[in-house]
């Protein structure tokens, strides 16, 4: 009996395990050799330290989204974002199985960087072909050494209105609200207090601009002009003027134009206070700033 038992299952064969047979459609696709095949061997195939060109392009893709994390110009961010994206859809689609949800998405990206670079590209070949009036104000305005490049100038002025104003005309009133900010591109005017001129602005001097920092910064705070500002009775003047209605919510989204606008503001307001001596003003012993008569830095003995 034992005999018998041994007998039978030394005897008896394993069967191998069932092998699936390719389906018609993955025959179909090993045939095909386009480049819209999945499986295409131009892509599969080992090249490079072991890898295809399908992980190399993955690979690829996650270096150029580390390098784009470090990009403050947005035009080469959303282009090098562009490129990662469309790399990652040849690493995604180009296996055995390709990675649907991901490509789906990454598909979408590339249609929403691919429209804000040509948009970019677009305005940044509109900021090239400036007139040469916009180009000899973005140059000789000062434009171009305070920080703005071309194309935040140029949206800076595309939301001005230029206003020629005749002589005598009081441009601000002391003690009044402004509404705008304005750029003097042409003349000039007289600032008055009491009646008294006490400075005269030339041309590319900022007008307002303590109220639109004021409006900005400390919660749309306006203390009224300190003084009167009359354009002088030998010419007409000419104003960029930006109203506060309209400039305030577009810097609030543009944040690159109103980094440029402000440091430019900040620039002119440290001229006018140096031009206006109130650093000399201020060594004065009956200033409130000064703290001793002694000189700060006494001469070595």
């Amino acid at each position: 009996m034992t005999f018998a038992i041994s007998k039978r299952f030394t005897s008896s064969k394993v069967n191998p395990p069932d092998v699936p047979k390719p389906s018609k459609v993955d025959a179909k696709m090993d045939a095909d050799s386009s480049i819209w095949n999945n499986r295409a061997d131009f892509f599969n195939r080992k090249r490079f330290l072991d890898h295809n060109l399908s992980e190399l392009a993955g690979n690829l893709s996650s270096f150029l989204v580390l390098a784009a994390y470090t990009m403050t110009d947005i035009f080469a961010l959303r282009l090098v974002s562009l490129v990662a994206t469309s790399l990652a859809l040849v690493f995604q689609y180009y296996r055995k199985i390709p990675l649907w949800i991901p490509i789906r998405w990454n598909l979408v990206l590339v249609l929403i960087n691919g429209a804000m670079v040509t948009k970019l590209h677009l305005e940044r070949q509109r900021a090239d072909s400036m007139t040469p009036t916009m180009q000899e104000l973005f140059e000789k305005g000062h434009f171009q050494q305070r920080g703005f490049s071309k194309v935040e100038f140029l949206r800076l002025y595309e939301l001005a209105q230029v206003v020629k104003v005749p002589p005598g005309t009081v441009v601000v009133k002391k003690g009044q609200a402004k509404h705008s900010l304005q750029f003097l591109i042409e003349g000039s005017v007289d600032v008055l207090k009491n009646g008294k001129k006490v400075a005269q602005l030339e041309q590319y001097k900022f007008i307002g601009e303590i109220s639109l920092l004021g409006r900005m910064l400390l919660n749309n705070m306006d203390t009224g002009a300190s003084a009167d500002v009359v354009v002088r009775k030998n010419k007409d003047a000419t104003f960029l003027v930006w109203e506060f209605d309209e400039l305030i919510p577009y810097l609030q989204q543009d944040r690159q134009v109103w980094n440029a606008l402000a440091s430019y503001l900040n620039y002119d307001l440290t001229s006018k206070l140096l031009r206006d001596g109130m650093i000399q003003r201020a060594s004065s012993a009956n200033h409130p700033l000064v703290l001793q008569k002694k000189p700060l830095f006494p001469p070595q003995t």
